[in-house]
């Protein structure tokens, strides 16, 4: 499968990740929008997401533009990682993917 397809999927599922903590913690606004699946996890900082309000800026083009996990910005890298268990559950066929093995920083 192409590297883009893996990106792309990565990215917008991560974003949908995000969006589900915010209607939880913050509620759906006027509309009562639920999220759309349990949330049982927390996102330290989810404000920093959105420090950069420019195009290349934007968090989510951030990951889809990646194409290995630890070249990821020390804070979205952490989302990321938090998040593969949740993705791999979801796309079992990715778990081999050379992109999304974790280094340790010391490696």
């Amino acid at each position: 499968m192409s590297s883009d397809v893996l990106w792309d999927r990565f990215s917008g599922c991560l974003a949908e990740y995000v969006d589900n903590y915010l209607l939880k913690t913050r509620g759906g606004g006027k509309f009562g929008i639920k999220p759309s699946y349990e949330v049982d996890y927390e996102i330290s900082n989810p404000d920093s997401l959105f420090d950069d309000t420019s195009f290349d800026g934007y968090w989510v083009h951030k990951v889809a533009r990646c194409r290995n996990i630890n070249d990821l910005e020390p804070g979205l890298k952490e989302l990321a990682i938090q998040f593969l268990p949740k993705f791999f559950t979801q796309f079992p066929e990715y778990r081999t993917e050379e992109c999304l093995n974790v280094k340790s920083d010391g490696n």
